[in-house]
């Protein structure tokens, strides 16, 4: 269970104060990857599991890249 909300919270309270809330509220459903990418945190929180600059993103199927010649592999895939 989470505290109330913070008050009179600086930007960084508030902003650790989501991240545990949005980690609570969807759990389980498929978000947590999504959210820890965008906020800049999947290093920290996924450790040696994470390498930037290759799993931000996700590879192209192959079957996307053989029906269209002009795509190009994401990179570190």
């Amino acid at each position: 269970i989470l505290p109330d909300r913070p008050t009179n919270a600086t930007q960084a309270q508030m902003r650790d104060f989501l991240i545990k809330e949005r980690q609570v509220e969807l759990c389980g459903e498929g978000q947590r990857r999504v959210d820890i990418v965008r906020w800049g945190i999947a290093g920290q929180v996924l450790g040696s599991k994470f390498t930037a600059n290759k799993h931000e993103l996700f590879p192209k199927p192959a079957t996307e890249l053989d029906a269209n010649k002009a795509l190009k592999q994401n990179t570190g895939y």
